[in-house]
């Protein structure tokens, strides 16, 4: 029995050793997708979280809370590779995020909030973040990385679509 215990701790071992020199093998260009994508994925939360709150726009309401849900499910993911590559992930949002988040959350109210909250998270950050994920599709170094991103794209390419129809429906005046 003592022996078999030797033998679990030595696999253990093994493995973790096996774990900690491929995350040192990930290129340094997918850590940093890792975590580019772990802070956009985490300020759409927030913001999204924000709007549920705070839209007056039933469509601007809806979108928040498909965004919650399609950000925590592709988070999850997310911080299940970064796991398994042994990269870090942020465990909050920037500094420049969160004063961006502020700004909208202090300054605006009403359509004027929806309005703001369509253009700088459903399409700003949505473009940014398509572009981040486009690179990496194409560019990562690891096949998971690379993978990942090319799975996931689509779906960040139909939040922004959705996104830019959204601006469009605000610009349109009111019934």
């Amino acid at each position: 029995m003592h022996t078999i215990k030797k033998i679990v701790a030595a696999v253990s071992v093994a493995f973790a050793a096996m774990g900690a020199a491929h995350a040192g093998q990930l290129a340094k260009s997918d850590v940093e997708f890792i975590r580019k994508a772990g802070e956009a994925g985490q300020l759409e939360v927030k913001a999204s979280e924000l709007a549920q709150q705070r839209a007056t726009h039933p469509a601007v309401k809806g979108y928040a809370d498909e965004m919650i849900q399609a950000h925590l499910s592709v988070g999850r993911e997310l911080a299940d590779l970064a796991n398994r590559k042994g990269a870090p992930l942020p465990p909050t949002i920037t500094r420049d995020q969160k004063n961006d988040l502020d700004d909208l959350a202090k300054e605006k109210t009403g359509m004027n909030f929806d309005k703001e909250y369509v253009s700088e998270v459903a399409v700003d950050a949505h473009r940014d973040v398509v572009k981040l994920f486009k690179n990496a599709a194409a560019d990562a170094k690891d096949s998971d990385v690379r993978a990942f991103a090319a799975k996931t794209l689509p779906s960040l390419q139909a939040h922004l679509d959705h996104g830019q129809a959204l601006a469009q429906e605000l610009k349109r005046p009111a019934r």
